[in-house]
């Protein structure tokens, strides 16, 4: 039988999901941001110190949100979810944990007269999860998922 240009099936009326399945460690960003204060301020300008999720759990919302509201069919991300919001501290022992000091830089590199990005001034190392706790039953939720 054959079909006609204006008919379709009902499988061709519902877009397939496309799957992106993300694989890695997922760490625990520290980003130490240093800026410069007035003259009158304590010496050495302010700190201010955020985590944020990292690494695969990262990547995955990166993937997610490039993602979103691209025409065609719909995707589908399985990822590591991470600490998620739950508060971290920089001693938990379940998460890697990276620590980068940001710093504001001119738009071209080398130009500090205008300072007005963030970028990453110094990336200062990870320190690895003792544990690998919730690390393997994550990687099986993911796995699942993606099947």
């Amino acid at each position: 039988m054959t079909q006609r240009p204006d008919e379709q099936t009902e499988s061709a009326a519902v877009p397939r999901a496309t799957k992106v399945l993300v694989g890695g460690d997922v760490t625990v960003d520290w980003n130490l941001a240093r800026q410069s204060l007035h003259a009158d301020a304590s010496p050495g300008g302010g700190a201010r110190a955020s985590w944020q999720r990292g690494g695969a759990a990262l990547l995955g919302d990166l993937i997610r949100g490039a993602a979103d509201g691209m025409p065609g069919e719909p995707v589908s991300v399985c990822a590591p979810e991470g600490p998620g919001d739950r508060p971290v501290a920089p001693d938990d022992v379940r998460h890697n944990h990276s620590y980068a000091v940001w710093s504001r830089f001119g738009v071209e590199v080398g130009d500090r007269a205008r300072p007005s990005v963030w970028r990453v001034a110094s990336f200062l190392g990870v320190d690895p999860a003792r544990t690998s706790g919730g690390v393997d039953e994550e990687r099986r939720r993911v796995t699942d998922e993606a099947v």
